[in-house]
C-alpha cells in the first residue's frame, strides 16, 4: 500500500493533467487541490497485462483528505470502473483509490476558470 504521487503537466493556459501510473491494489493517488477546476475530464486504464476490479475515483471539500466521497459522471455514474468521464461535482480536492488492481493509470485534465473554455 502506498500512496502515489502525480504528474503534474501544464498543458495551456488554466489546462493541466494530472496523471497517478502504477497503482496498485490497496494504492490511493496524492490528493490534489483542483479548487479553481471548472471541469474535470477523468480518463482510467491499465496497462497491459494490469487488471483493475475495485477502484473509486474520489472528491473532498474538508481538509487534509478527511471525508473522501466517490464522484460521478455527469450521468450519475459512480466512478469506479474503466472509462472516460467529466466529474459532475465540484471539489477542493481530487484522488484515485484502488482497492484492488495492479498497474492502474489515471489521468485527470482539469480546466480551471482562468483559461481552457
Amino acid at each position: 500500500m502506498a500512496e502515489i504521487a502525480p504528474t503534474d503537466l501544464v498543458l495551456g493556459t488554466g489546462i493541466r493533467r494530472l496523471t497517478w501510473s502504477a497503482l496498485d491494489s490497496g494504492d490511493n493517488g496524492l490528493w490534489v487541490n483542483v479548487a479553481d477546476a471548472q471541469e474535470i475530464d477523468v480518463t482510467v486504464e491499465v496497462e497491459a497485462g494490469g487488471s483493475l476490479t475495485t477502484f473509486a475515483f474520489q472528491g473532498t471539500n474538508s481538509p487534509a483528505g478527511a471525508n473522501p466521497r466517490t464522484l460521478e459522471d455527469t450521468d450519475g455514474t459512480a466512478l469506479t470502473a474503466l472509462g472516460v468521464y467529466r466529474v459532475k461535482e465540484k471539489v477542493m480536492s481530487i484522488r484515485p483509490a484502488v482497492t484492488t488492481g495492479v498497474d492502474v493509470t489515471v489521468r485527470a485534465v482539469v480546466k480551471s476558470g482562468s483559461g481552457g473554455g
